[in-house]
């Protein structure tokens, strides 16, 4: 009786929390949430929410100290012009595709290494909060977008890593409500790789 207590008032101190939220993170928080709906089913109107919401995580993101997100959102910001060029263009490069193995060796071994190195300028030269993890988070976020804007299959793993794995910095800086967009947006990464598999072997199937 005691544990469910217990978990009810942790519920209840977190709902607390979330109500405290600013109205810039609310928004930010549908806006993104829209983007990753709207991208899974491969609609175009992804990329303006994208636009919209990385605009505002700008601000957000900087004014706790993540330096490397706010830059992030300048990167999204470019990428979701360019996943708009990409995805309005009538031809077959806009089936979904796969990369080979050595593909993603080498790519996550380069992501892995900038991670580090610019994790530790930034650890070292500035006030920036978990520099590792968010250099990490930062430049696999980097690739993992731009193979979003190739509509390679993959990109939705690495993008389920990802967001697992933000989730914890943005709850110790209390962005709480970005933390539950996170946990969303993990959930809806392995949902949308489920759909983009079916049809990618569908399309095969086809050939």
């Amino acid at each position: 009786m005691r544990i469910i207590l217990t978990m009810s008032e942790q519920l209840n101190q977190l709902f607390l929390e979330i109500q405290k939220t600013s109205y810039l993170e609310w928004i930010a928080f549908v806006f993104s949430l829209l983007y990753l709906i709207l991208a899974t089913i491969k609609n175009n109107w992804c990329w303006t929410f994208a636009v919209f919401s990385s605009g505002i995580y700008i601000y957000i993101f900087y004014s706790v100290n993540f330096y490397f997100d706010s830059i992030l959102q300048l990167f999204y910001i470019f990428m979701a012009v360019l996943g708009w060029i990409n995805w309005t263009k009538k031809d077959e490069n806009q089936q979904i595709v796969t990369k080979n193995i050595n593909f993603h060796l080498i790519s996550i071994s380069i992501t892995f290494l900038l991670s580090l190195i610019f994790g530790f300028i930034f650890d070292k030269y500035t006030n920036q909060a978990f520099s590792y993890i968010d250099a990490l988070i930062f430049f696999f976020s980097i690739f993992a977008t731009y193979l979003t804007t190739k509509k390679v299959l993959e990109n939705w793993i690495y993008f389920a890593i990802i967001d697992f794995l933000a989730i914890f910095i943005y709850w110790q800086r209390d962005l709480l409500l970005t933390s539950v967009l996170f946990l969303l947006y993990t959930v809806l990464a392995i949902y949308a790789f489920v759909l983009w598999n079916r049809e990618y072997k569908n399309a095969k199937l086809k050939v």
